[in-house]
């Protein structure tokens, strides 16, 4: 994840980009990539887009997935059974002061929970981490080789097929909230509109 820390801080990223874009969504049956068409132009987003865009590993998940890691690191500092919600990662992270190897795992939970698939809703009504974050960061070495792009591009796929049927294929002005990692979609389309410009101009 280290290449991400070098991105320019945005608390509140705008999607005024990502509305403009499914605005252009091409329909097709498939369901594990996207088109968009940009100035009569056809623009893919897939797996591939995903894993050279961001960085971020897209091989298969494990086989095992499902039982990976363990709740004893959010047991020790949350409780067992307690629902931990992204303003509980958030507020127990900075009262950690001093460096340590429960310091470097409540980081990554943040990340994780922040960055690659956040929730819709805060406060005391935001439902709880993904549980299998919560599970994963007991290994370490796990999570420096899973696969976390393609879980990104999948909680993609499903935010951008969700909204479109949420609305019928035509986007309103009510508020919609993408909680996965669209970063790495916004900058496809944006590389492809400055080749698109650039080829226009030759």
């Amino acid at each position: 994840f280290k290449h991400f820390f070098h991105m320019p801080n945005d608390a509140n990223h705008k999607l005024m980009g990502m509305w403009m874009l499914l605005l252009r969504t091409a329909s097709i049956e498939k369901n594990k990539e996207c088109w968009f068409i940009v100035n009569g132009t056809p623009i893919r987003y897939s797996l591939k887009e995903m894993a050279l865009i961001s960085g971020l590993y897209c091989h298969e998940y494990p086989r095992d997935m499902e039982t990976l890691g363990s709740n004893e690191f959010v047991g020790k500092h949350f409780g067992v059974g307690t629902t931990i919600r992204y303003d509980d990662v958030q507020a127990k992270l900075l009262s950690m002061k001093r460096a340590s190897p429960d310091r470097v795992k409540m980081a990554v939970l943040y990340f994780l929970c922040s960055v690659i698939i956040g929730k819709k809703k805060a406060g005391k009504k935001a439902p709880s981490v993904e549980p299998f974050f919560v599970r994963a960061i007991d290994d370490l070495d796990m999570c420096k080789t899973f696969p976390w792009g393609r879980l990104a591009f999948d909680e993609n796929m499903k935010d951008i097929f969700h909204c479109m049927n949420h609305f019928g294929g035509v986007l309103s002005t009510n508020q919609w909230v993408f909680s996965s990692f669209v970063i790495p979609l916004e900058m496809l389309v944006m590389h492809m509109h400055v080749v698109i410009v650039l080829g226009c101009a030759r």
